[in-house]
């Protein structure tokens, strides 16, 4: 148009941190590139947080629900069912969008399908990145684009990429500081027992806001609404979780000691708050580590965080009312108590009073039984018949006796408790 004398530079993708230009060949300083006329204007697209120091700026959110279905559906060139789902799933990310809908195109899967191996073979999915090119991100994919920011976190602060594989195994949204620090004032917590670089990030409020920082300089994290509270994006998590992990062992024995540490006492103020916040992070590792094979964190099995971890979030659970959690946490609490401390330890024989306890909520009054037998029979060759311990067990399986127990039954159960207390 000959009426317009301005210009407009666009710079895409300036994702590499300057500062580090000496470990990285392929950093360089987006200013050299501007122009001395001042009749135009610059437009960069960059992950950096520092940038936005140049000028004006804005973030760019995920894409609505028609924006997103209107790009996964651009390449196949058809309406897409089930594209609505494709686009949650994927947080309305457009460069996953865009990855998703060339590969629907060139496979002919449907999105049912994508999604099923995007939950299930990710790396797998992602790695194929090459075979299905974006000539729209010429050299771009989920991989490569956040391994170059992992990358310069790794350079520029490795206990922040050591932070961000721990956050890998928490749920994407909401860490917080209160969530780590209880972990450093448990009374069976050993200094020896924790990483270096975890007593370092969760030293202070400081040093933790110094880690997160670089996080978010770099768009691998964000703030959310909650005051002081940070989150992820979830496909970043995902590939957080596929691609960066370096022990998984070592960073799920750290996760439950994190997170069993911090499940509250009732007479905290803020307990039901807190737990209510713990919960979707004990779901999230829970799904992840279900099938991990329990040998795997054999080597742990003496670490006393390790060992009241599990009785911790069983307790968790069950104030939440998630009752096939809390039996499972109990029994695997259960099998290293007794593995480690022995079958008539105080803690063995308190999560054998906690299943019972479970089992008769549950009205499963046969197991509740079994298990308070066991524990009364263990606490009484441990202990004096009047111990306090003794005695409450004895209450618990007397109190079994009022449910709806057949007469008979219960009163061989009460003629039962009549021989214990003689």
């Amino acid at each position: 148009m000959p009426e317009n004398n301005r210009w407009l530079l666009v710079i895409d993708n300036v994702d590499r941190a300057y500062p580090l230009a000496n470990q990285d060949p392929d950093a360089f300083d987006v200013e050299e590139y501007f122009p001395d006329a001042d009749h135009g204007s610059v437009l960069i697209t960059s992950r950096l947080e520092e940038l936005r120091q140049l000028g004006s700026s804005h973030k760019v959110k995920g894409m609505n629900e028609n924006q997103g279905k209107n790009l996964v559906e651009l390449r196949p060139g058809k309406v897409l069912e089930d594209s609505e789902e494709l686009v949650q799933a994927l947080s309305g990310l457009p460069l996953a969008l865009a990855q998703a809908g060339s590969y629907i195109n060139q496979t002919n899967i449907d999105v049912i399908g994508y999604m099923s191996l995007y939950r299930e073979t990710w790396s797998a999915l992602f790695e194929s990145d090459t075979s299905f090119p974006l000539k729209d991100y010429p050299g771009r994919s989920i991989l490569t684009t956040w391994t170059l920011s992992y990358e310069a976190v790794q350079t520029k602060c490795p206990d922040t990429a050591q932070m961000l594989q721990l956050w890998s195994y928490l749920d994407h949204a909401d860490l917080w500081y209160g969530l780590l620090t209880p972990l450093l004032s448990d009374e069976t917590t050993l200094e020896t027992e924790l990483p270096e670089w975890y007593t370092q990030v969760v030293s202070s409020p400081t040093t933790f806001n110094v880690t997160i920082r670089v996080l978010l300089i770099y768009s691998l994290a964000e703030p959310q609404s909650t005051p002081l509270a940070y989150l992820v994006h979830p496909v970043v998590h995902q590939w957080c979780y596929h691609k960066i992990v370096e022990d998984r062992n070592v960073i799920v024995q750290l996760e439950l000691i994190v997170l069993g540490s911090a499940v509250p006492q009732q007479r905290d103020q803020t307990y039901s708050l807190v737990e209510r916040r713990l919960l979707p992070r004990c779901n999230h590792l829970h799904k992840v580590t279900k099938d991990m094979p329990a040998a795997n964190l054999e080597e742990y099995s003496s670490n006393n965080l390790f060992l009241h971890s599990y009785n911790r979030l069983g307790i968790l659970y069950s104030d939440q009312g998630q009752l096939k959690e809390t039996e499972e946490m109990y029994q695997r609490a259960l099998k290293r108590y007794e593995k480690v401390w022995g079958p008539e330890h105080t803690s063995t024989l308190s999560t054998i009073n906690n299943l019972g306890l479970l089992y008769s909520d549950q009205g499963k009054l046969k197991e509740a039984e079994e298990m308070y037998q066991r524990a009364l029979k263990r606490y009484k060759k441990a202990h004096e018949p009047d111990h306090p311990n003794t005695v409450i067990i004895a209450r618990d399986l007397e109190m079994l006796t009022n449910k709806k127990v057949s007469l008979p039954k219960r009163q061989k159960l009460r003629d039962w408790l009549t021989r214990l207390r003689s």
